[in-house]
């Protein structure tokens, strides 16, 4: 959702889509059902547009975790 207007985009998947089942594993792990596909940047950087820039966010924001291709990276707490 952005913060300015209040809008989303809501974006379906099928059965055997990889976005699917990775929404799956997440449902059953935590209860939420729901995935969120953002553009990711920093205030003041330009978007995320590799493997490299998305670690990058990741190392410098306050995300908790990141899902990239076959991982999951969690913030230490």
């Amino acid at each position: 959702m952005w913060s300015k207007n209040k809008t989303c985009i809501v974006l379906a998947t099928s059965y055997g889509h990889r976005a699917n089942e990775t929404l799956i594993v997440n449902a059953k792990k935590t209860g939420v059902y729901c995935l969120l596909n953002a553009l990711m940047n920093i205030h003041g950087v330009s978007m995320c547009c590799s493997p490299q820039d998305a670690f990058f966010t990741f190392k410098n924001s306050s995300l908790e975790r990141l899902i990239l291709e076959d991982y999951i990276l969690l913030r230490k707490s």
